[in-house]
């Protein structure tokens, strides 16, 4: 008689789904994306089964190739604070600044559905 294991996966992390989402997002290829960030289609299968973590550059180049607003959700894996960012990107900085830049929700992130807008509050159209 033969004996069937039965392998159970752990769900892969919350940024190799995001990863996975991006790619299908842009409609791209493993090989593709790859591509775009200088790396091995072997490395995207292994982020996206979340078996490694992408470098802090290749989280870079992930932000730069999504721009708003997820290229947030990627520079902060990479260990940038809104202050890095707005110290080296002074056209983010102005933008945050006028408050047109707000954090994610991760249902939004992935294209499920759209974030409730967060309005100003009173007192701070003088900054």
């Amino acid at each position: 008689m033969i004996a069937i294991r039965n392998k159970t996966k752990a769900a892969p992390p919350e940024w190799a789904r995001t990863i996975r989402a991006v790619r299908r997002k842009l409609r791209l290829s493993q090989a593709e994306l790859a591509e775009k960030l200088e790396t091995s289609a072997m490395a995207i299968s292994r982020w996206e089964r979340g078996k490694f973590e992408p470098s802090a550059d290749a989280y870079l180049r992930l932000g730069k190739l999504m721009g708003d607003p997820l290229c947030w959700f990627f520079w902060g894996r990479a260990g940038l604070s809104t202050a890095d960012v707005m110290r080296v990107l002074p056209k983010a900085g102005r933008r945050l600044r006028q408050d047109r830049i707000l954090p994610p929700c991760r249902s939004f992130m992935l294209g499920q559905q759209k974030c409730s807008p967060q309005r100003k509050s009173p007192g701070r159209e003088g900054r």
